[in-house]
Parts: structure tokens; C-alpha cells; sequence
């Protein structure tokens, strides 16, 4: 009996619902099992996706705006706009490199101060690119870390360096931060919370 194999590729398969939660297929980290809930990562790839497909047809709607003017003065002309596999296959072919934060470590300690000791074992051994001290300048009232950016055999690499109280924070609230559904008055509560970490 000859296999069957199933397309992938297929929009059904990328942005269907097998299992009737609201989770697209691609997203869904249990996309057969109608029991479990759950996506993939915080960042929904479908809408990214379809994203990236309406940016490629509002270039087109203004390459089609100046295809038309040269064409209405006489010229001939030729118009291309690339597709959506293009425009990830070019971003990924030139643009990846820039990007410094697609390997990363988090180091965890037990006080700032020895985040700062790690930090220097860091410079000792690795090259440094770029730092962010947010324990001097707080990136939010409550995030309070180290943040190096190295160079290793041609590839960045993001480290952060805080201690483990921190780290747990950090998640805790990550996600309620990236969507603004964080009141001012629970912000005041995290300053506090982290600013109670013992320096030493």
C-alpha cells in the first residue's frame, strides 16, 4: 500500500483548524487534539504571515500607481512585486545577520552584584558589541538586568544577566507588559517588589 503523504504547504493545512479551537494549525501547538489548548509561541506566525501578505499588496497598489504614469507618457514597462516567500527568503539572505538577538542566554544569579561580576567575566572572555546597564537605567519601572550583545564566530548572540528573583518577575509579567494590559498601579507594586532584591 502506497504512503500517503500530506501537503503542508497547503493554506488549509498552515492556517485551517483541525481541532475547531480558534488557533490556527500553524500556531497551535496541539493542532490534532481537541482536549489541549495551547499556542506555539506568544507571536501568532499566521497573522505575521498575513501581515507580511498585506504590505506586499499595498507595494503593489503603489508599483501599479507609478507602472501606470510611465506607461501613460509612452514608455513600455515592466512591474514586478515579490511574493511573500521572496520577501522571507530575501529578509533571511540579508537581513538575519543584523539581527542581534536570535540566540540569546540568560544567566542567573543571586544578587545585582554578582550580575555584575558575571557581566565582568563576560568582557573578560567574550566580545562585546553593545550593553545596556538597566539596573542604572531602568528599561520599566520593574525590569532590572544586564544586556550584552557578542560576537561569536560571526554570529550575535543577546545575553542577559540578572538574578533568578528577577528572571521570575520577568515572565511573570512579560506578556500582560507586551500587550499594555499592565495598570500603573500594579507597575508601582513590580518597582517595589524588585527594588526589595538585596544589592549584595
Amino acid at each position: 500500500m502506497a504512503k500517503k503523504y500530506i501537503n503542508i504547504m497547503n493554506r488549509s493545512y498552515l492556517f485551517g483548524d483541525f481541532d475547531n479551537d480558534g488557533i490556527p494549525n500553524i500556531d497551535d501547538k496541539y493542532p490534532f487534539d481537541k482536549k489541549k489548548r495551547g499556542m506555539v509561541t506568544e507571536i501568532s506566525l499566521a497573522k505575521e504571515l498575513r501581515a507580511y501578505r498585506m504590505a506586499a499588496l499595498e507595494y503593489k497598489k503603489e508599483t501599479l500607481k507609478v507602472n501606470s504614469y510611465f506607461k501613460s507618457k509612452g514608455y513600455k514597462t515592466k512591474y514586478r512585486v515579490k511574493s511573500v516567500n521572496s520577501i522571507l527568503n530575501k529578509l533571511r539572505r540579508k537581513r538575519l545577520v543584523t539581527v542581534q538577538d536570535i540566540g540569546g542566554v540568560m544567566v542567573l544569579t543571586k544578587s545585582p552584584k554578582e550580575s555584575y561580576k558575571a557581566g565582568q567575566i563576560l568582557r573578560n572572555n567574550f566580545k562585546v558589541i553593545d550593553s545596556d546597564d538597566y539596573y542604572q537605567k531602568p528599561l520599566t519601572k520593574f525590569y532590572r538586568a544586564l544586556h550584552y550583545v557578542i560576537l561569536v564566530n560571526g554570529k550575535y548572540l543577546e545575553i542577559q544577566i540578572k538574578t533568578s528573583k528577577e528572571a521570575a518577575i520577568h515572565l511573570r509579567e512579560h506578556t500582560k507588559y507586551k500587550e499594555g494590559k499592565l495598570t500603573a498601579e500594579r507597575e508601582i507594586k513590580l518597582k517595589k517588589e524588585v527594588e526589595s532584591i538585596p544589592y549584595y
